[in-house]
């Protein structure tokens, strides 16, 4: 069973891995502005699944700080 803290690892590394596949991604804004004209019924979901991984990420990264 792994602990608190190296679930917290793992997750602050495919967060990462993750994070800068969708920066690279994103910062080609031409290639992303296409996929988002072509395809407007996943723009919302993904946005809001970045929006709420952030925003988990974030907390539960505090959260495993405190309790190290």
């Amino acid at each position: 069973m792994p602990t608190g803290h190296e679930v917290g690892t793992v997750t602050t590394v495919l967060g990462g891995i993750l994070a800068s596949f969708f920066m690279s991604f994103y910062t080609s804004k031409n290639n992303f502005k296409k996929f988002l004209k072509s395809c407007p019924i996943l723009s919302l979901p993904i946005q809001t699944f970045l929006f709420l991984f952030a925003l988990l990420h974030l907390r539960y990264s505090v959260h495993c700080q405190i309790h190290s």
